[in-house]
């Protein structure tokens, strides 16, 4: 009987002790989930912030780009607007010499 008490008694040290170094490793691994864990939540952060910044560098190209083709149909416009005041100049000319050399 003695010795039944014996082997339950080391059994159950043993069983003890299996749970000890369970809870050890189970600690262990909460506290390395959680580092990961807010490894990933960082890079997360530090990915968001890159997607914004290029997001940004984008827009600011688009807008960019918007105003120079504005500028370039400015310019079109522009252009056409000063042919023909040259050529509304160059008929009033034409019929200023036409209206002389008529009355002449």
């Amino acid at each position: 009987a003695a010795e039944r008490a014996a082997a339950g008694a080391r059994e159950r040290a043993r069983l003890a002790k299996v749970s000890k170094d369970a809870a050890i490793l189970s600690s262990g691994i909460i506290k390395d989930a959680a580092v990961a864990r807010a490894k990933a939540e960082q890079a997360a952060a530090v990915i968001r912030a890159n997607a914004d910044k290029s997001a940004g560098l984008l827009r600011a190209n688009v807008d960019k780009a918007r105003a120079e083709f504005d500028a370039i149909a400015a310019r079109k416009a522009e252009a056409r607007f000063r042919e023909r005041a040259l050529g509304a100049e160059s008929q009033a000319e034409r019929a200023a010499a036409a209206a002389a050399e008529a009355e002449a």
